[in-house]
């Protein structure tokens, strides 16, 4: 319980951190960001910067079209 507890305050507190680094952005900022993404970019997950290739992303469609049962 008290680890729950305890991770819990964290989170509570880490929201509360955001917010008031959302309120400070908009005031001294010129310009506010256009998404939640440009202003919390840590929260969001990195899309991956190298492209797939052909031959590997022809495989992967070919093994899961295979699983998919098709009525």
């Amino acid at each position: 319980m008290l680890f729950e507890l305890k991770y819990e305050r964290e989170g509570k507190a880490e929201y509360y951190w955001k917010i008031g680094i959302a309120m400070r952005a908009g005031n001294n900022a010129k310009t506010y960001p256009k998404d939640a993404k440009s202003l919390f970019p840590d929260l969001y997950e990195k899309q991956p910067t190298a492209s797939i290739p052909d031959w590997l992303k022809d495989d992967y469609e070919k093994k899961i079209n295979q699983q998919i049962v098709r009525r």
